[in-house]
Order: C-alpha cells, then sequence, then structure tokens
C-alpha cells in the first residue's frame, strides 16, 4: 500500500491526497463536527503524521491486515498515547462515521476500527479481575469508544473488560448484572444519545446502590448535556480521555476530603491557605494531608503529590 502525501495549506485545514493525485472523499479537513477540535496533522512530527495519514486509509478501506501492522508503529512512535487517542483516532472514527457516503461503507469501517483494537488488546495478559467494566447501548461509534478507553487503561495498568454491545438497555443491565461488581468499582457506559440516557436510569441507580462509580461517555454527553447531569452519575464526558481521567479519580484510594486538600498542596498552597479556603482548621489539613500520605504509601508531601498525580488521582 502506497503511503499518502500530506499537503497544508495556509489558509485551510490539511488535506490528505492519495498517491495519485485524487482528493481524498474522508478528508481530515472535512470535519465539521461541534464542539470538536481540529484534527491537524500539521501539528504532528512528520513521521507520526505519515503514519496517522496511512492508518486511517487502512480503516476506511477495511484492511485490517494493514491496520493491524501500522497501529504499533503508531503507538510505538508517539510519545504519548493518550494525545493519539484524544487528538487523533477519536475525532477520526466520529468524523468518518459521520461523514460515510453509505450505510455499508460505515459498518466496513466501524468493523474495521473495532477487530483492530480488539487485536491489540488480546496481546496483553490480563491477570487481575477488571476493575472497570465497559458497556455499550448501540451504535457503532459507541463501541469504538469504549475500546480507547480500554486502551488507555491498559496502558495505565487498570484491569478493565469490555461486557458487550447491545441494542436494549434491558439486555444491557441483564449481562452487567452477572458480573462480579465490586465497591470501588467503575463502570463505563457509552451512549448515543437522550432515549438510551433515559431508558439506562434504573440501571444506573442500581449501579449507585452497589457503590459502583458510573461514568457516561459518547454522543449523548455532547447533545444532551443537561440532561446527562441529572441523570445521576458520578462523572461524564464526551473525550474519552476526560472518561479515563474520571473513572481514574473516582477509583483512587483518596476521599474527597483527602484529594481536595492534596490537590491544593500539588498547587503550591500552604496548610494555612488550604485551611483559609477550605474553611477548616490548620489541624484539620495536616490531618487530611497525612491521611493521604498514608494510603498512597508516601514518604512525605512531595512524593504524595508525585505518585496521586502519575496516577490521576487528584484533578
Amino acid at each position: 500500500m502506497t503511503l499518502p502525501s500530506r499537503t497544508c495549506d495556509a489558509t485551510d485545514r490539511p488535506r490528505l491526497v492519495a498517491a495519485g493525485g485524487d482528493a481524498d472523499p474522508w478528508d481530515v479537513g472535512a470535519i465539521a463536527l461541534p464542539d470538536l477540535e481540529d484534527v491537524d496533522l500539521c501539528d504532528l512530527s512528520p513521521p507520526i503524521a505519515n503514519t496517522c495519514a496511512a492508518l486511517r486509509l487502512c480503516l476506511i478501506e477495511g484492511d485490517l491486515e494493514a491496520a493491524t501492522r501500522m497501529f504499533p508503529m503508531l503507538v510505538e512512535q508517539a510519545a504519548d498515547l493518550r494525545t493519539v487517542v484524544g487528538e487523533f483516532l477519536q475525532p477520526l472514527f466520529a468524523a468518518a462515521l459521520a461523514d460515510a457516503v453509505s450505510d455499508e461503507h460505515a459498518t466496513l469501517f466501524a468493523e474495521t476500527a473495532r477487530d483492530l483494537l480488539d487485536a491489540v488488546a488480546a496481546r496483553r495478559e490480563r491477570t487481575a479481575p477488571p476493575q472497570v467494566w465497559l458497556h455499550a447501548l448501540g451504535g457503532r461509534l459507541e463501541p469504538l469508544l469504549l475500546r480507547l478507553v480500554r486502551l488507555l487503561l491498559d496502558e495505565l495498568g487498570v484491569p478493565s473488560h469490555v461486557v458487550g454491545e447491545s441494542a436494549t438497555t434491558a439486555s444491557g443491565a441483564a449481562a452487567l448484572d452477572k458480573l462480579p461488581l465490586r465497591r470501588g468499582d467503575a463502570v463505563c457506559l457509552a451512549l448515543p444519545d437522550a432515549a438510551a440516557v433515559v431508558e439506562s436510569q434504573p440501571f444506573v441507580e442500581a449501579l449507585s446502590r452497589r457503590q459502583v462509580a458510573v461514568v457516561v461517555v459518547g454522543e449523548a454527553v455532547r447533545r444532551e448535556p443537561d440532561l446527562v447531569s441529572e441523570f445521576g452519575v458520578n462523572a461524564s464526558a464526551w473525550s474519552v480521555t476526560a472518561a479515563v481521567d474520571d473513572m481514574l479519580w473516582l477509583r483512587g484510594p483518596l476521599t474527597a476530603a483527602e484529594s481536595t486538600a492534596l490537590r491544593m498542596a500539588a498547587d503550591g498552597y500552604t496548610n494555612v491557605r488550604i485551611a483559609h479556603e477550605l474553611g477548616i482548621s490548620v489541624s484539620a489539613v495536616k490531618a487530611r494531608l497525612e491521611s493521604s500520605y498514608q494510603r498512597l504509601h508516601a514518604a512525605d508531601r512531595a512524593h504524595a503529590v508525585a505518585i496521586a498525580l502519575r496516577n490521576r488521582w487528584i484533578r
């Protein structure tokens, strides 16, 4: 497969052009979804930009074999997998499915991308029980978003498992109801629209009673943010990277009070200022910080801050 050439116009977003010169009908510059940052391959280094362009064409053409070879190259070249997922893969998936010229074309793209991410995940050895359970309710994009969530969680060493994709809330609830959910686990739901949000509410309430954190990701968050915020979930985000941060924070070992105090310490606040900002005594601040040191097995304040930031347990 010949790698595509890449042209950047000063007055326009980059266009990916096939080697023969024909304009690519799935041009990155055509992405116009609201609230999405522009996917600008010119901001990436040339090797990564070329690999992104080649991977994109492999997925569009349904060439799973070539995509499977290309994806590890992209991961190895990129200094930060989070950036690749958040700034390239998620916008690519959303735009490609929205701009597909036919239902058959969209299905081919979704299935190829899903199989690629499943193949990558299958290479990782998972011996620990899952701590995050992933479920998508309908749609083509939502299953892909969950697999991106799993990719990032794998990179951070957090065991996760895709429960499945279902067309109805009832079947999804039945699947998750059979899982060995434990207190402190998290469930990530990918929901496509407002109808899915409303249908899922009883299920979310049941999970909350079991003290299982629920994070919603997907188009429903972008389209109906107010509805999702009233949904009773612990957190919600359209961005996969933001949803992963929410799950790490919710699953962290710190209490809300400890997390707040340590976050302010990370920002350089003294104990006196933390006490003033929170309206508590200095001795209470010291107690919260000392407790956070113990939970994180940290030697001192700086060590605790470093551990918490690295694991995204404070924000």
